[in-house]
């Protein structure tokens, strides 16, 4: 089924459960969905989902996401990162 949850998804919301039962605060930061408890929406990508990898890479390049990402991390004073692409 297309833009449904797959593998590197469930890994990924795995991950944070798991740590946050160790005590970890974690957060979750996404091109899509909506900001919740630990899940912090993207909002300089501007691409509607699902799209394909030509477009994405686009919208990527067009964007500011990497200043912001640079600006969530020293927000949250991020201590590791994981990064995961669903490409």
């Amino acid at each position: 089924m297309p833009n449904t949850p797959a593998g590197i998804e469930r890994a990924t919301a795995a991950l944070a459960v798991g740590l946050r039962k160790r005590g970890h605060e974690t957060v979750v930061f996404t091109a899509t969905g909506h900001d919740g408890p630990g899940i912090v929406r993207l909002r300089s990508l501007e691409v509607d989902f699902p799209t394909d990898d030509r477009t994405l890479r686009a919208a990527i390049d067009a964007s500011s996401v990497r200043e912001e990402i640079t600006e969530l991390l020293e927000h949250y004073r991020a201590e590791a990162v994981v990064y995961t692409d669903a490409l």
